[in-house]
């Protein structure tokens, strides 16, 4: 599956790009703000590569509430893994989530 080239958050426009490495530098992923670009590391696992993702689109549903850097990675740091667990771990609830069908 391919990473979506533009996605939305509240009422932003954030563009997705990936990078090599030589580019990235030590970072897997960032977010500019300013800009409002994610860029990933082109040639990471493909694991890796979703939870990075995932990484970085925590920071932007964060980027509303002026929560200080260092608490925001901490948080996200925290989150992305166990979210990506939970998603693998049970492949039904984002249907059930988001599907049409009542529960």
């Amino acid at each position: 599956m391919k990473i979506p080239n533009k996605i939305q958050c509240s009422c932003f426009e954030y563009s997705i790009e990936e990078h090599s490495r030589s580019e990235m530098g030590d970072s897997m992923g960032d977010l500019n703000r300013e800009t409002k670009v994610i860029r990933i590391t082109k040639d990471l696992e493909q694991q890796v590569k979703k939870e990075t993702l995932l990484h970085e689109l925590l920071h932007v549903t964060l980027d509303d509430y002026s929560i200080e850097d260092d608490l925001e990675e901490k948080i996200v740091r925290l989150l992305s893994p166990r979210i990506m667990e939970l998603f693998k771990r049970n492949p039904k609830l984002l249907e059930v989530l988001f599907g049409k069908e009542e529960i």
